[in-house]
């Protein structure tokens, strides 16, 4: 709407509303005499296409900006939740930090076996506390074991046959064990078997001879199913297990030989560290 001026007519006094924007001497509607003088404005100043755009240019620049903080903000919460999580997955993998370890075995002690029928208890002692391996970001995309073996199950060579003897494996750790039984004369694997932790697995049928225990413990199986990705400790009993048929009389004896992997207070068998490779040779 534009400026308009109330103009009184000298004439007839009647009153006239006049355009600012008229040009010349506007005349009296009434009596049509000329109009001298303007009194007061009539009216409010129009607002022009360009102002009104820049009015409400200056709104959506403040709407814009309230979006962008409130986006910004959202932003910073979720990349803080992600880091959050990062930290949370980066401390359950396991590290070799100076003075970190992991806690010693806590299950019962075995139960010693009767002299009389042949049988005879070994145990390692304490081997001390056993640093966590290292777990690189490879390590963690490489492929594992699709079906994991039972505890039991056979991992490497064949199960013996042609004897009575017995051997028993007692895990008690809080980590799952690969036994291996070798020939203690030529060194070849006769046959390595999963014994999951706190389980006690037998091998049967044993035929006369001597053989050497290795074991390894460890978490993640690798992709062959038969040994594990970064073992915590690698170990075997250094004496062999050496199996003879006693005979007294008409009665035969057969050998059974109970290890744990754990320390008792009563176990009389000792344990060493091997090597990965010396483990792992067939």
């Amino acid at each position: 709407m534009g400026v308009y001026l109330r103009v009184t007519c000298p004439t007839c006094g009647a009153e006239n509303r006049v355009a600012t924007e008229r040009h010349g001497l506007p005349k009296c509607g009434k009596c049509h005499g000329g109009l001298q003088e303007a009194d007061v404005p009539f009216g409010e100043p129009s607002v022009s296409f360009w102002a009104a755009a820049e009015q409400w240019g200056r709104r959506i620049s403040w709407i814009s900006l309230a979006i962008g903080i409130l986006v910004g903000g959202i932003a910073g919460m979720a990349v803080g939740t992600i880091r959050q999580a990062a930290q949370a997955s980066a401390s359950l993998i396991p590290s070799r930090a100076s003075g970190q370890s992991i806690p010693g075995p806590t299950a019962a002690p075995g139960t010693p076996g009767t002299r009389g029928s042949a049988d005879r208890t070994l145990a390692p002692a304490t081997t001390g506390q056993l640093a966590a391996p290292e777990v690189s970001f490879n390590d963690l995309i490489q492929p594992t074991c699709e079906t994991p073996p039972w505890s039991g199950k056979v991992v490497a060579g064949t199960l013996p046959q042609g004897g009575r003897h017995r051997l028993e494996i007692r895990n008690g750790r809080t980590s799952s064990a690969i036994v291996k039984v070798r020939n203690a004369v030529t060194g070849k694997t006769v046959v390595a078997f999963f014994v999951e932790a706190g389980a006690t697995e037998s091998l049967y049928e044993l035929p006369n001879g001597a053989y050497r225990i290795q074991f390894a413990l460890g978490e993640t199986i690798d992709a062959n199913c038969a040994t594990f990705r970064n073992p915590i400790s690698i170990l075997e009993f250094p004496d062999p297990q050496v199996f003879r048929v006693h005979q007294d009389g008409p009665r035969i004896f057969w050998g059974h030989a109970s290890l744990t992997l754990y320390a008792v207070p009563s176990g009389n068998a000792r344990t060493r560290r091997i090597d990965e490779s010396e483990f792992s040779t067939d």
